[in-house]
């Protein structure tokens, strides 16, 4: 029985905690349960040390940008949605690769993207998705288990026939799938780093959608190219990290015979340590082909830099 009260202030105080901790008798639906999801950067400091390009969304930073709510989803065909839910949806797509045509159909339905708040992708191979979520493990892993994962002896589930991401392994918060079975659990425990100039570009880069490339060869001068967009204000940079020190802005030309894509518009490049900062305007648009974050990817340069006087 609850104790006399000093008040009826505090009576009904008393009485509504009592009433919400047993629960109302309303009918209404319980609300999903949430897990706290992983730091975006965590993400981007997790990528498997080898890889030399990858893409990144904070996703629920693109929903606050686009006006969305915070368990918006992107929208599947035949629904449209609202403009935003479709640049959500262009953007995601982009990340991974081609939502909703679900390259790996399996894991995009096991999924609740609504409560998905950041992907970092690399394509390897093998190729890695890594996964911030509110969705507690226990439910995913349910989810998945009825897609035809099942559990192994190491605690990573396998999916034996099907796409590329074979393997999962998670915990409340965070998910990593893979096409290899022993990635899951190094990414997980913290034995995968995240090349540093590739980390580097990524974390210079400041909107939710972000993607780098390292280069390749040791000749040029360009030596990592990134992008970061904010898809509210329809707007980015180019990153282009350069070998010279300092950086020059007026170094800095474009490729010849290798224009942008229609929507896109330069502004004046700018030094900004030891890169080339170009900023950018993008009309917006739903195909992830020419998404800002899936050009930063391509395998052709947009700018050239010149080393010598």
């Amino acid at each position: 029985m609850l104790r006399a009260c000093a008040g009826l202030a505090t009576c009904a105080a008393a009485l509504a905690l009592v009433a919400g901790g047993c629960g109302g008798d309303d009918g209404g639906e319980d609300e999903p349960s949430q897990v706290v999801p992983a730091r975006f950067a965590d993400l981007l400091a997790r990528l498997p040390a080898g890889e030399r390009r990858a893409i990144a969304l904070d996703v629920a930073g693109a929903r606050r940008e686009l006006g969305l709510p915070a368990d918006a989803e992107p929208p599947a065909p035949p629904d449209h949605g609202t403009d935003g839910a479709r640049r959500l949806r262009g953007l995601v797509a982009a990340t991974v690769l081609n939502y909703p045509i679900k390259d790996n159909g399996p894991l995009d339905r096991a999924l609740d993207y609504g409560q998905v708040t950041g992907l970092a992708r690399v394509d390897g191979p093998p190729e890695v998705l890594l996964i911030a979520t509110r969705e507690p493990w226990d439910d995913l892993r349910a989810a998945l288990e009825r897609g035809g994962w099942r559990e192994r002896r190491d605690g990573v589930l396998e999916r034996p026939a099907g796409p590329e991401l074979r393997w999962v392994a998670g915990r409340d918060g965070f998910v990593v799938a893979a096409g290899d079975p022993a990635v899951p659990r190094a990414v997980l425990q913290g034995r995968t780093r995240t090349a540093p100039p590739l980390r580097a570009l990524l974390t210079a880069a400041d909107g939710p959608a972000r993607a780098a490339r390292v280069s390749e060869s040791s000749s040029g001068c360009v030596r990592a190219f990134g992008v970061s967009y904010s898809p509210a204000a329809a707007a980015g940079r180019f990153l282009v990290a350069v070998t010279a020190a300092p950086a020059l802005a007026f170094r800095l030309k474009a490729v010849p015979d290798r224009s942008l894509p229609e929507g896109y518009e330069t502004q004046t490049p700018r030094a900004a340590g030891g890169r080339v900062d170009v900023p950018f305007t993008f009309e917006a648009s739903t195909d992830p082909a020419v998404q800002p974050a899936s050009l930063a990817l391509g395998s052709s340069p947009y700018f050239t830099y010149r080393c010598g006087r």
